[in-house]
């Protein structure tokens, strides 16, 4: 489906009306950089019609700011490997876990470069 997935782990901040806000001005910046710099032509195709914009109804709330973006990668990992991401959870200690792990990896990539 051509449209723009929202993955939210707080869906209280910010305000759906604040989401669709952003979500769309992006959509209309992402659909000529796919043309400019893919291969595909699903821009053209749809006459570069802004993308619809769909929030999953992710079952749990993580409120702590750092954590969603940790939670977001964690979504995409999972869906990525093809799991059903509506059946999920996660906690806030889960997501700093992940947050560590991530952040040791990295460095370790770094300084093995």
């Amino acid at each position: 489906m051509w449209a723009t997935y929202v993955v939210d782990a707080n869906k209280c901040c910010p305000t759906p009306s604040a989401v669709a806000s952003v979500v769309t001005s992006i959509s209309i910046i992402l659909l000529h950089l796919i043309a400019r710099f893919s291969s595909t032509t699903c821009a053209q195709e749809h006459n570069y019609v802004t993308l619809t914009m769909k929030r999953l109804d992710i079952p749990f709330l993580i409120e702590h700011p750092g954590c969603s973006v940790m939670v977001m990668l964690m979504l995409f990992e999972l869906h990525a490997g093809g799991e059903d991401l509506t059946s999920v959870s996660f906690t806030e200690e889960q997501a700093r876990a992940a947050a560590e792990k991530y952040a040791i990896e990295t460095l370790d990539q770094c300084n093995s470069s």
